[in-house]
């Protein structure tokens, strides 16, 4: 069973006021989640680096062509994989991926955990098939093959975030409205 409830949250210090659903499901479904794994334009990361839209049609495309997915990460770490990558798409947005946490092993579980507080974002492994520069430092990614994708605490790119994590919990609601709220506070303030 599915529920979903609905709040206007006021947004600290701001004028806006965030509409927000929280989803409750079925046990089987906790720890599945949608997130952006990279984001398009803005201001580069902390590395210089800008992606392109488009950048990962061609590796999206193999992976499908091959019935693969990126591996889901804990911090950049192969030997610790902490869930799986379900399905990826490019939007407006950026790189959006859903999802499942596999919550019987150590670090997806620990993913779990530190999603419900807000306290995870994302970051890509990647080799590069087209790039130009950026700046003295920086490089403008118009094409890469994906490789991984990790849970961390200190991303590259502040954008790539998770977007909401199912949670058949009801104890945990105040901290994932919490989590969203800062999410959403971070982007539009």
């Amino acid at each position: 069973m599915l529920r979903i409830y609905r709040w206007a949250l006021p947004l600290p210090n701001s004028r806006f006021s965030l509409p927000l659903a929280v989803k409750f499901s079925n046990s089987t479904d906790a720890g599945q989640f949608v997130a952006y794994a990279s984001t398009f334009g803005g201001p580069p990361d902390s590395y210089g680096d800008i992606v392109s839209p488009g950048a990962f049609k061609a590796t999206i495309a193999q992976h499908r062509a091959d019935g693969t997915a990126p591996a889901l990460l804990w911090s950049h770490d192969p030997g610790m994989p902490c869930g799986a990558i379900t399905q990826m798409q490019e939007d407006k947005k950026g790189l959006r991926i859903e999802g499942q946490l596999a919550l019987d092993v150590e670090k997806g579980r620990d993913a779990y955990a530190l999603l419900k507080l807000g306290g995870l974002s994302l970051s890509i492994g990647y080799m590069i098939d087209a790039s130009s520069p950026n700046g003295k430092r920086g490089r403008v990614l118009k094409a890469v093959k994906l490789l991984e994708v990790s849970v961390v605490a200190i991303p590259v790119n502040p954008h790539a975030q998770f977007v909401s994590v199912k949670s058949p919990d009801r104890s945990t609601l105040t901290q994932e409205i919490m989590a969203a709220s800062r999410l959403i506070a971070d982007s539009v303030i």
